[in-house]
């Protein structure tokens, strides 16, 4: 089997061949985004790919072309490695966007404006998502600051001056993060307890 990657302007193209057929399929940075960030807590919490296959009833294979990016990361797919590695779906995107946007699209305002009743929300937390996500950010603030930051330079445009970081580099950079949140969330836990 034959791939050849190639950029384009909103992601990467991957183009396998099948016989005399193409398929192309493209990722954008925030999807590559996701399944490395994915991909480090599966690594971190000590799980392989083959352990969060078995869970879900799929292939290692399978799993392996869904992070490779071969196969469309689709909203199920990431709701259900989630669960298999002991999270719930909203903490992983928490994790992987700890901040709304600020200031909100129009569209987010648009939302707001039309469910609340004509009160747009101040607030950039969410409502009840990640209780124990949101509880370890209140008691460290400065985690959610780091991510924030490092998530704008992940996704803020190419700029000329240094390189991007390898893909290892970000798969370190969340691991670190991650490690350095559950290190903080049992820190929380521990203050509430005691």
């Amino acid at each position: 089997m034959a791939e050849s990657v190639k950029r384009c302007q909103k992601g990467i193209l991957l183009h396998t061949r099948f016989g005399s057929g193409m398929l192309g399929l493209q990722m954008t940075p925030e999807t590559q985004h996701l399944l490395n960030v994915l991909r480090s807590a599966v690594r971190v919490l000590g799980y392989t790919f083959n352990d969060v296959a078995e869970k879900l009833g799929v292939g290692s294979g399978y799993l392996s072309r869904l992070f490779a990016g071969k196969i469309e990361l689709k909203v199920d797919h990431v709701v259900n490695i989630a669960r298999a590695i002991g999270f719930e779906p909203e903490e992983i995107l928490h994790l992987a966007y700890p901040r709304v946007r600020e200031p909100q699209s129009v569209a987010a305002q648009q939302y707001q404006t039309l469910i609340l009743g004509g009160k747009p929300s101040s607030s950039s937390a969410p409502q009840d998502g990640a209780r124990s996500v949101e509880a370890a950010g209140e008691a460290s603030g400065d985690i959610d600051a780091a991510v924030a930051r490092a998530l704008q330079k992940l996704l803020a445009p190419a700029a000329a001056a240094p390189p991007a970081p390898s893909e290892e580099d970000l798969e370190k950079m969340v691991e670190r993060m991650i490690q350095k949140f559950f290190a903080r969330l049992g820190q929380g836990q521990q203050a509430q307890s005691g």
